[in-house]
């Protein structure tokens, strides 16, 4: 994994599969905090996590049976049922596999970050 692909606030997995957030980035390595125990761990071995629909449901993302697309603030994720999910901008095709994509092109797209909804009813 590369520092580069990665932004603060993203979501990853310890190699003890713990959940953690990165809170900060170097040239080559980012460091992570444990989110249930507020463990800092510096320059761990951190696995990305798979996106599916527990994690995106848990992002606050809803889904809409009508267009068979899960929406937040006008952003669109579509799926084949068949945990492939992707997004698609001026007409270009994006897949998304990973939760820390998706917390970036959310980002990118429409500038609010994605957490999970228990951090942010949290921050509220």
């Amino acid at each position: 994994m590369e520092a580069k692909n990665f932004r603060i606030g993203n979501y990853l997995l310890t190699d003890y599969s713990y959940l953690c957030k990165v809170e900060l980035i170097h040239k080559k390595h980012f460091d992570c905090r444990e989110i249930t125990t507020g463990n800092f761990i510096p320059n761990g071995k951190y696995k990305e996590i798979l996106l599916d629909e527990e994690w995106i449901e848990a992002l606050g993302l809803i889904y809409d049976s009508t267009f068979l697309c899960w929406e937040l603030n006008n952003f669109k994720l579509e799926t084949d049922f068949n945990d492939v999910f992707w997004i698609e901008y001026n007409g270009v095709r994006k897949d998304v596999i990973y939760v820390h994509q998706l917390q970036n092109l959310f980002f990118a797209l429409t500038e609010n970050e994605l957490q999970t909804k228990n951090e942010a009813s949290a921050c509220s």
